[in-house]
């Protein structure tokens, strides 16, 4: 799904000229530091703001805080993004350098003289134009990281940062090793051990409980023994013969090792790896402004505020993430680990919504806040802050497709590397990988999508060098027709003690080449149903070779909210791409994925490089389609629609639909009374007009949706699950769906 932009933001990117700025803005430090000027709303308190007579509101000022003092010449300005999806991993440029040209007074220098940067979090935001946008709304973050490297040259500073993707290269649930301080027989549950050796032992989290996914053992000799917890040095609550080994007497002496054990669902872990090792609050002191306010004028219950703050930018807050607030003058206010039920942003800041509390109401509280990540809960781990992981991205994959995806993994040893650990035990399995998105650790999984994702569509109108385009298919890359699960490993030893096989027999027969095996081999695995179905999805998409095209160069407005992973609509018909496999010169519109991403921050050039899912209008997942409720009717093909079932469109409801061109829609009432069908003219804002009359004036509260299949276009067909009565074919000769 690509990114979603403001209305401003969309419209300077449309624009034939225009100057991409980038701003970088540092954890800590009021100044923002700009390529070009940078400006916001203006708001209460600013001198642009008039009432009486002259009452005015809205408009732009400069930011008050701002150094106007980034050179492109020694700024990185090339990120590139690149997408490997049968290692599960995507990456982006691991480090980026900000070049800062210091004035006469020497400002830059004195800001390094009041504070410590080595080590700072910072973001870096991109702008279409700065001209005619403001900050922070209508800025999208391409990059964040710490500041590693400070390099002080005359006249200018220039920092180092490096993407928070680097911390998942830690090595993590370090295995430990020791001897035991006695004799056991094959009974004892509390084992004394010579020393405990940086044994990791089960933590409480944010929610007062112990994580059931997370156990700890330790084998001696051939038996593995489970523990709860550790007192001095001694093991006790201890299980003996755990796993299926047999317990057994032990000599004093006995060399131990450290054995652990993960047992949750794939997205869970990846998540609760990336976030644990805190056991506390992730950041601590932020200000808060009001309690039980959004303003000084607009009360709502137990919410708190932040002035001026994207929590979910600056923290990554999410709903069931904990809070912990001191110093409140209200007693009432001052609460531990509470949970977030809600995060709302604002056009002035942005609020969370707390659980089990009753708020004071309070006005510019002196009170500040801590948070804890509702993951922080294996007691080891990679210790990220949400703020550097797409949590929302992940939860998204987990609710609708992969809850049922789940792991019981063994740690017999350490996790040398946590984002190899991510990447090939729990994505791969399950056919994900591992994206940067938004700047964030992120996951992608190759499913159509869903009928709130912003797909765009490739075509002469944005592709730049049409006529330069070459489409590949190729043995040595993205083919295989043999796809091999080796899983479930037993206890004991290294042993995969299952294996699945699929094979496609078409392929080998029309490209004799011989096996071409992709491989999955599994710690954690259990369940075969999941070992079959990721392989199947592969073998579906790659036996035959997928096509996939390299370097299309796309408009500025179109590229820059793509991210690789994202799914875009190939129109091959309007790009005059030939189709060797039907004989046709020219390829119908299709789903490609995007596997690469070339962003030019100086002259906002976008290179593209897509890969084909072999999604089509006949398999594919059952979508609902969209729907807008009418807000008011003006004629028979003219009428107002308005935010409808959780659009990211908000105010302008129309972009839900303006994607589709002139398609046909029916307006209806609930109970279907009423309801005729008719073919889009054109919007104006959220102003639909119809090229034909409906027969009727739509009145408040009508739906508008898709039409039926035979008026669809191929577009929608391959967006939107249609449906036939029985097993007859549609109207055009289309084959009934087959769901995957």
């Amino acid at each position: 799904m690509s990114l979603t932009l403001t209305t401003a933001a969309r419209q300077s990117a449309q624009k034939i000229k225009k100057e991409p700025s980038i701003i970088v803005v540092f954890d800590g430090i009021a100044d923002a530091f700009g390529s070009a000027t940078i400006y916001r709303y203006i708001k209460i308190g600013d001198d642009g703001l008039l009432i009486g007579d002259d009452w005015q509101i809205g408009g732009r000022v400069a930011l008050p805080d701002q150094v106007t003092a980034i050179s492109f010449d020694g700024t990185s300005t090339k990120i590139d993004y690149k997408l490997n999806p049968d290692l599960a991993v995507g990456e982006a440029v691991t480090s980026m350098t900000v070049r800062l040209v210091d004035n006469k007074s020497l400002q830059i220098l004195g800001a390094l003289a009041a504070d410590e940067f080595l080590g700072r979090k910072c973001r870096v935001l991109l702008s279409p134009d700065p001209n005619d946008t403001v900050y922070p709304d209508d800025y999208i973050t391409i990059f964040r990281g710490i500041v590693d490297d400070i390099a002080i040259s005359p006249g200018a500073v220039q920092f180092t940062i490096s993407h928070p993707d680097a911390k998942k290269r830690q090595e993590i649930f370090t295995s430990a090793e020791g001897t035991v301080a006695e004799a056991l027989d094959a009974s004892e549950t509390t084992i004394t051990l010579a020393t405990e050796n940086d044994l990791l032992s089960k933590i409480t989290g944010p929610d007062g409980a112990i994580d059931t996914a997370f156990r700890t053992y330790i084998k001696v000799d051939n038996e593995i023994i489970e523990y709860t917890a550790i007192s001095g040095d001694d093991l006790t609550g201890c299980t003996r013969g755990a796993l299926g080994t047999t317990a057994a007497t032990h000599s004093n002496g006995a060399s131990y090792r450290s054995f652990y054990r993960l047992n949750d669902s794939a997205i869970n872990l990846a998540l609760k790896v990336m976030l644990s090792g805190w056991n506390a609050p992730f950041a601590t002191g932020v200000a808060v402004t009001h309690f039980n306010y959004l303003s000084a004028s607009e009360p709502f219950d137990n919410a708190i505020f932040f002035q001026g703050v994207d929590v979910t930018e600056e923290y990554g807050l999410t709903p069931g993430d904990y809070v912990t607030t001191v110093s409140s003058a209200e007693a009432a206010n001052n609460v531990t680990l509470k949970p977030i039920t809600d995060v709302v942003l604002t056009g002035f800041g942005s609020y969370i919504v707390i659980g089990d509390v009753t708020f004071a109401p309070e006005i510019d509280s002196p009170a500040t806040i801590s948070f804890r990540s509702k993951y922080d809960t294996l007691g080891a781990g990679l210790k990220m802050s949400p703020d550097e992981v797409d949590v929302a991205q992940h939860e998204k994959l987990d609710d609708f497709f992969l809850s049922g995806f789940s792991y019981d993994i063994y740690l017999k040893e350490s996790i040398s590397s946590g984002k190899e650990f991510i990447s090939t035990e729990l994505y791969k399995p399950i056919a994900c990988y591992a994206v940067p998105r938004k700047a964030r650790a992120s996951v992608a999984y190759t499913v159509g999508p869903l009928p709130l994702d912003d797909i765009k569509t490739l075509d002469t109108s944005n592709v730049m060098d049409a006529n330069k385009i070459v489409k590949h298919r190729s043995i040595g890359r993205n083919f295989y027709n043999t796809v091999i699960y080796k899983y479930d490993e037993d206890a004991a030893t290294d042993t995969l003690l299952k294996g699945y096989i699929t094979t496609n027999t078409t392929s080998r027969t029309q490209i004799p080449v011989g096996t071409r095996a992709f491989v999955v081999e599994s710690k954690g695995l259990r369940d075969g149903n999941v070992a079959n179905s990721a392989a199947e999805r592969r073998i579906k998409r790659y036996a035959f070779a997928a096509d996939y095209i390299s370097q299309i160069t796309v408009t500025f407005d179109v590229g820059y909210t793509i991210e690789i992973g994202d799914l875009v609509l190939l129109d091959g018909e309007s790009l005059q791409i030939a189709d060797p496999g039907a004989g046709t010169a020219t390829t119908a519109i299709r789903f490609y994925e995007v596997v690469s991403k070339g962003l030019d921050l100086k002259t906002g050039k976008v290179t593209l490089s897509l890969t084909n899912t072999n999604f089509t209008d006949a398999q594919r997942y059952a979508l609902i389609s969209p729907a807008s409720r009418v807000k008011s009717g003006l004629s028979a093909s003219a009428f107002v629609i308005e935010s409808s079932y959780s659009s990211v469109y908000e105010a302008d409801e129309y972009l839900k639909w303006n994607r589709y061109g002139e398609c046909f829609i029916r307006v209806r009432s609930d109970d279907y009374v009423t309801a005729a069908t008719g073919q889009i003219d054109r919007f104006s804002g959220n102003t639909v007009y119809l090229q034909s009359g409906l027969g009727f004036t739509p009145s408040a509260g009508m739906l508008m949706e898709l039409s039926d299949y035979g008026q669809a276009t191929d577009q929608i067909k391959l967006l939107y699950t249609h449906i036939t009565n029985g097993s007859a074919d549609f109207s055009d000769g289309g084959a009934p769906y087959f769901m995957v």
